[in-house]
């Protein structure tokens, strides 16, 4: 587990803490927990950090080669440059975070995205992608968007606002929600075509 890797696995780690711990502080244990975990951050970061992590702990067992796996490493750079993309061109105006919440902020949608996708570039595995494979890769935001919506029934509100129904009503939730699952399938098309051309420098990474 080379330098850089261990360095961002434990940013990644440091920074849903330190979002978990200002969630609580603001909204209580229960709240934040229900708040979190339906925020595609949240997750992305959290699956970001179980890929960077569960290979290099426990290679051998079935969660190691599963996170290792091409496609499952694909859809995690996928995931997190959405994230980044997503944040900046249509959310960062909503609020003006100060102090730790600057700290969480800039971390989970600026510099773990930067990070893992120059990870991703340089060290992840990318032999074993094909057409198929790379199909597969749309299983979590799929996954995610039907969680997000099935939620939002449930409780009666939304993380995002492109996806909120109350507001927007289904048929513009929906238009808007298939737009970013385009997006993220444009996004992973092209990963896939610039892992072609970029080595592979730590051909050995997982098993270190």
């Amino acid at each position: 587990m080379n330098m850089f890797r261990v360095v961002l696995a434990a940013l990644t780690w440091a920074t849903l803490a330190l979002q978990f711990t200002l969630s609580v502080r603001a909204e209580g244990l229960g709240l934040a927990l229900v708040n979190l975990l339906g925020y595609f951050t949240i997750l992305t970061n959290l699956f970001v950090a179980l890929v960077l992590t569960v290979p290099a702990l426990a290679p051998a067992s079935a969660a190691g080669k599963r996170f290792a796996r091409a496609d499952v490493q694909l859809s995690a750079v996928a995931s997190i440059i959405i994230v980044g993309l997503v944040y900046h061109a249509l959310l960062a105006g909503q609020w003006d975070p100060q102090g730790w919440d600057l700290v969480s902020d800039t971390g989970l949608h600026t510099v773990v995205p930067i990070g893992f996708t120059l990870h991703w570039l340089l060290a992840a595995p990318k032999e074993a992608l094909t057409r198929t494979r790379v199909a597969t890769v749309m299983l979590y935001p799929v996954a995610y968007t039907v969680y997000v919506l099935l939620r939002g029934e449930l409780l009666g509100r939304y993380p995002y606002f492109f996806i909120d129904v109350n507001t927007l009503g289904y048929a513009a939730a929906v238009r808007n929600t298939t737009g970013i699952l385009l997006l993220f399938l444009l996004v992973a098309a092209g990963m896939s075509a610039v892992a072609k051309r970029v080595p592979r420098l730590a051909t050995q990474e997982e098993g270190e």
